[in-house]
């Protein structure tokens, strides 16, 4: 008893202010790993987002790209008479159309403006593709993967005819969503398909050229084309340019700090508001099919 009561007398114990400074510490070292991991956390999910927007914003202007270009499509032979050049397919209707605020119908034949689009604007593009389709590479499939199945007039192709797709994209904001989705209604599917959600606004100005130097004078709005001449038809083949603004958004709130401030598709200055991150998207695509050979 005597040892044990030597030995503890050289024993000194922690003071309770000392207890309360080491864990003052521990605590202020915890809140600043705290803070540095949600910081990079933060960091590493507007990256993420920002990363998955572009993809996703890429793949959409790769998407007009495509059809743009193409529009006015019409495969040519030489005729056993004459050998002259012509098309296989005469369009009567241009490669080009579009809506102010929207199709009366995405879905059949009857090409008129409505506001089906929610007041966004929506644009159809038609051009030939290949009779023999096949579903795995994707040739002469329309927007939706399907083969073509109707005409402009909404009637089936015939036997023999040379195929072309019409492909109407626009806006719709299904129920209970908070922003619309860009949809595609091909011709071989009559239900719309979307190809991407959460975009704010969509706009898209045509190249008119008025002088037939085939290079556009101005770019105006689709209602502008149609008062354009009273043949509609002639009015949408002055369309040389065609210029594609959209406007998307992210989910969720994963901006903090700094409000982020960006321009929109009208050119206006915008600060955001409510932490969400938003990503502008523009181009401008040139039809190949409407110099003069195409018209013939």
């Amino acid at each position: 008893m005597k040892l044990i009561s030597i030995f503890m007398r050289g024993q000194r114990g922690r003071t309770l202010i000392e207890l309360m400074i080491s864990t003052t510490i521990g605590l202020l070292i915890s809140g600043m790993a705290l803070g540095i991991f949600l910081r990079c956390n933060s960091s590493y999910r507007l990256q993420d987002e920002n990363g998955r927007m572009r993809e996703d914003g890429n793949y959409v202007l790769t998407l007009f790209k495509k059809n743009i270009i193409q529009s006015g499509f019409s495969p040519l032979f030489a005729s056993t008479s004459n050998q002259d050049i012509r098309h296989a397919t005469a369009f009567t209707y241009p490669g080009i159309r579009a809506c102010e605020n929207g199709f009366s119908s995405g879905t059949n034949g009857d090409f008129s403006c409505g506001k089906d689009g929610k007041g966004f604007p929506a644009i159809e593009v038609m051009y030939a593709v290949d009779n023999n389709y096949q579903s795995l590479t994707g040739a002469g499939a329309d927007c939706n993967g399907q083969e073509p199945k109707f005409n402009i007039n909404g009637a089936p192709f015939n036997s023999g005819d040379v195929k072309y797709v019409i492909n109407r994209f626009f806006l719709h904001k299904k129920s209970g969503d908070v922003n619309a989705s860009l949809y595609c209604a091909g011709n071989g599917n009559v239900t719309p398909q979307p190809i991407l959600g959460n975009v704010e606004d969509f706009v898209i100005s045509l190249g008119i050229d008025s002088d037939n130097d085939q290079i556009p004078d101005g770019y105006v709005t689709a209602s502008q084309v149609m008062g354009n001449s009273a043949d509609q038809n002639e009015s949408w083949r002055k369309v040389r340019g065609v210029m594609i603004c959209f406007q998307l958004v992210s989910d969720s709130r994963i901006i903090g700090g700094t409000a982020q401030k960006y321009f929109n598709c009208s050119g206006t200055k915008i600060t955001s508001t409510d932490s969400r991150l938003r990503g502008i998207f523009h181009s401008v695509f040139a039809p190949r099919n409407t110099a003069s050979l195409a018209r013939y």
